[in-house]
Parts: structure tokens; sequence; C-alpha cells
């Protein structure tokens, strides 16, 4: 749990009792914004802490932590200080992609080793999160016959909004569908809301055949 003040705090017992979490974080700013946390759903012991910089031009580093054991022990992984978002990967617990949230161009960043690298992936200009279907336009797939690393993104083009995929972290992508406003994925369908001249249409993808509409 994060507070105010930027603190760090853990329970081991389901909230009985709480330990600070603050001393055992190199690099910890104290003063700073809360951390956010993002866990993985692989292993809920696989957790990344995130802390604002300080209102600092001279800092080019966002403070990040990694904890494979739930927060018994921490490792020190600072990313650039634009990425605000960390999406860790539904079904490996060490890997994750990391972006900037609220920004039409945001730098990408991989990492498949829980932090210890972070690659870049390129630039796309992604409208990262949509307030009204209320989940991010820029997931993991989640399904078992699916290519594991496959990305599925909502991006903004000069010809309007696309939904593409990739499989190999954005060296290539697929464009699967145009004039797209939001989507989501569902067991092996991936669900997309098209707006065409003023039309509202919800298309139907298999995933396994992903040109294919239904």
């Amino acid at each position: 749990m994060g507070t105010t003040d930027g603190h760090i705090y853990r329970s081991p017992d389901y909230g009985k009792t709480w330990e600070l979490q603050s001393s055992k974080l190199t690099n910890f700013l104290v003063g700073s914004r809360a951390t956010d946390l993002f866990q993985s759903e692989a292993d809920n012991n696989h957790i990344y802490l995130s802390q604002d910089p300080l209102n600092d031009p001279t800092v080019s580093l966002r403070n990040v932590w990694t904890t494979e054991d739930g927060g018994i022990t921490y490792n020190y992984r600072p990313i650039p200080k634009e990425l605000t978002y960390i999406i860790p990967h539904p079904s490996e617990p060490k890997t994750a992609i990391a972006l900037t949230l609220y920004s039409r161009n945001s730098a990408v960043y991989y990492t498949t080793d829980m932090g210890v690298n972070w690659n870049l992936c390129g630039s796309l200009s992604v409208s990262t999160y949509n307030s009204y279907w209320f989940n991010f336009n820029i997931k993991w797939t989640r399904i078992a016959s699916d290519n594991p690393h496959r990305i599925y993104v909502l991006e903004s083009t000069s010809h309007g909004n696309r939904l593409i995929s990739t499989d190999d972290f954005f060296r290539t992508n697929k464009t699967l569908l145009m004039d797209v406003t939001a989507f989501d994925v569902m067991e092996d369908i991936l669900v997309a809301q098209t707006v065409r001249l003023e039309e509202v249409y919800l298309s139907l993808i298999h995933i396994s055949e992903p040109t294919r509409l239904l």
C-alpha cells in the first residue's frame, strides 16, 4: 500500500499488521507522490513499484522496484521517467510493457526478465486510456492458442484510428481494422467498436483468424 507522502507499507496478514517498506527501497524519495503498484496476474508475488520522480528537470529516471517474493526483498530497476504505467503479462510473471499514460505519443518499452533490462519497442501514437470503456487500448492477448507475446493496440493515425496487432514487440505489426473507437479481448473473440459516417458498428474477430470478421 502507498501513502500520500510516498511511503510504502506491506501487510503479511491481510491487513492486521503493516510493515514499512521504504527503508528496503534503494533511492527511495521521501516526499514524492505515492508509489504505484502493478501486480502480475500470473503470480501475485511478482510486483512492480513505480514512484514519480521529484519535480527536477535533471532527473531522467523513474524509480521502479521489483519483488518476486511478495515484498520480502526488492530490486531497483529504474526506467525512463516519462514511462508512467506498467502492464504485466497475464501469464508470464517476469514479462511486462511500460508506456506513458494519457499521452497520444508514447514510447513503449518491454522487459522479459522482471525489469533487469528494459528494451525500447518504439513509439506509438496511441490513445492509452478510453474513459467510456474504462480500459486501456493496449492489451496483451489472453488466449492460450495465441502467440503469447501478441499485443493489441488502438493506434491513432492521420487516416483515423486503427486496431493493430504485433507478435514481436512492435518491430512489425498488422492492421486488423480501421475506424475503431474501442476494443476488448473476450475469450477467443476480439470485440471492436467502429464508427463510419456517424454510424456505430460492432465487429467480432476470431483471434485464431484475425483477418476474418464474423
